[in-house]
């Protein structure tokens, strides 16, 4: 099965709904839906890269039950910078 690597570079809430990781964007961002969820199924890696992401308890959890990998990468320089 093809699983999905998540990457979040700007502010977001992360939560569970129904079972999938819901994605609401922060106003402003490049994306032109506001939110939109992913079942958990289809996640194998979610890369974290903002101090102003919050992902809930529940999320968490359901990622972490499924084996899903989950990586913060704040701090870590860009290229370039």
């Amino acid at each position: 099965m093809i699983t999905r690597t998540l990457y979040f570079g700007d502010p977001a809430y992360l939560s569970l709904r129904d079972r999938q990781l819901e994605v609401h964007l922060r106003q402003g961002s490049p994306s032109k839906v506001p939110s939109r969820t992913i079942p958990i199924a289809d996640i194998g890696v979610v890369l974290l890269d903002d101090p102003q992401i919050i992902i809930t308890h529940d999320a968490l959890n359901a990622l972490l039950e499924q084996n899903r990998a989950l990586s913060a990468l704040m701090g870590v320089p860009r290229v370039g910078e």
